[in-house]
């Protein structure tokens, strides 16, 4: 089993580890100065923001849940990016271009927790799966446009029944689809690559601390159970 320092530390560098960590001060402390101002409404949504940038953290701190740093660190960003500076910051009406980068990078990531989902079945013995790193590949691509046109459809429904204005119309939700789906494949092919030359599924190299504690805990108890019986 490996341990909370050993999985914490996975693809985590100096840059990126310091990145992590200045993405969230930087959010605490405009939090700080948009109160200090008496900005309280865009104080709140901030706090807001960083209360979701924190979530990685509560989950393992509460749960014992370790995210590949990969992930974590990408979500983050993910959030940094889409709600503080594009949201926050006004970037969206400041560069046009901004939604497409922000869509382009979640399908990055989703691309990335694709890859994380089939790790977690076949670390299950009960839904272990056997597949070839081009299926991998392509579960992991087509796990990402899902969810990037759900995305979609939710911002429809907004638009549609509580006169929100998410979309700019078909041509915006289509290129936005577009960069979603270059995010992913792009990821895919990477990880098509690695799989090839690696022999395993790239992005977990140390995964969920409670996978590998209920499997301990399992072995435990029919260690025990046999104990019992004899």
């Amino acid at each position: 089993m490996m341990d909370r320092q050993s999985i914490e530390i996975a693809y985590r560098t100096r840059l990126t580890a310091a990145m992590h960590l200045g993405m969230r001060a930087t959010v605490a402390v405009a939090v700080a100065v948009y109160a200090y101002q008496g900005k309280w409404s865009i104080a709140i949504a901030t706090v807001v923001v960083l209360a979701l940038m924190l979530a990685p953290n509560v989950l393992q701190r509460r749960y014992g849940l370790y995210l590949p740093f990969a992930l974590d660190f990408g979500i983050v960003m993910l959030i940094f990016f889409s709600l503080f500076i594009g949201s926050i910051q006004n970037y969206y009406d400041y560069l046009p271009i901004w939604d497409k980068i922000l869509h382009f990078q979640s399908g990055l990531i989703l691309a990335v927790a694709g890859f994380v989902v089939v790790y977690i079945l076949n670390q299950t013995e009960r839904m272990g799966i056997d597949l070839t790193p081009f299926f991998v590949a392509i579960f992991a691509a087509s796990f990402s446009i899902a969810l990037g046109a759900l995305w979609e459809i939710g911002e429809f429904t907004g638009d549609s029944f509580l006169h929100m204005s998410a979309q700019g119309g078909l041509f915006d939700t289509m290129w936005d689809l577009i960069a979603d789906a270059v995010g992913a494949i792009v990821v895919s092919a990477i990880g098509y690559v690695w799989m090839r030359y690696e022999s395993r599924i790239p992005f977990t190299p140390r995964f969920l601390r409670a996978v590998e504690e209920e499997k301990r805990v399992g072995l435990v108890l029919d260690h025990e159970t046999e104990r019992g019986a004899t």
